[in-house]
């Protein structure tokens, strides 16, 4: 069970997988949407409400039909940057950065060799100032400043 910061909904998966949004109304609970039947678990909701990862995808929290993001593959982590209104997709060799309204792609980022295939479940956070990744890779913490790389890579 997860509840939206705002208080607005409740998010809950079951036995056969399948994502569930529920409104929040007072004392009551109002079921209003299931989602596709995935291997879901412990959903994870953005900061601002909007949005809900599970597993190796991510949806509007208003709509657990179609997914805004779909990663293929399950090695990637997938990690909300709501300042930046934009989701990262950290994989084993590359970054990639979502646009958090539509699912585009913004950029992508080759990880510097020391990093590559560190990446494992669990391993990379958002710093809590927006625009900065923290990853965990070999015994050591580093500090991935997206945002610095996004722009060199444009220019």
């Amino acid at each position: 069970l997860t509840i939206t910061p705002d208080g607005k909904f409740l998010d809950s998966h079951n036995g056969s997988g399948s994502l569930h949004r529920l409104r929040i109304d007072g004392a009551n609970l109002d079921y209003e949407e299931r989602g596709p039947e995935l291997s879901v678990s412990n959903p994870v909701i953005s900061d601002d409400s909007r949005y809900v990862i599970c597993h190796t995808s991510v949806w509007k929290v208003v709509d657990l039909q179609v997914p805004l993001i779909n990663v293929k593959s399950d090695d990637g982590i997938l990690v909300f940057d709501t300042p930046n209104r934009c989701i990262y997709r950290v994989g084993d060799e590359m970054i990639t950065s979502f646009s958090a309204s539509n699912g585009d792609v913004k950029t992508t980022i080759n990880l510097p060799k020391n990093l590559i295939r560190p990446i494992g479940r669990g391993r990379a956070v958002l710093h809590p100032a927006g625009g900065r990744l923290l990853l965990k890779a070999q015994g050591h913490i580093y500090l991935v400043d997206m945002q610095r790389l996004m722009n060199a890579k444009e220019e």
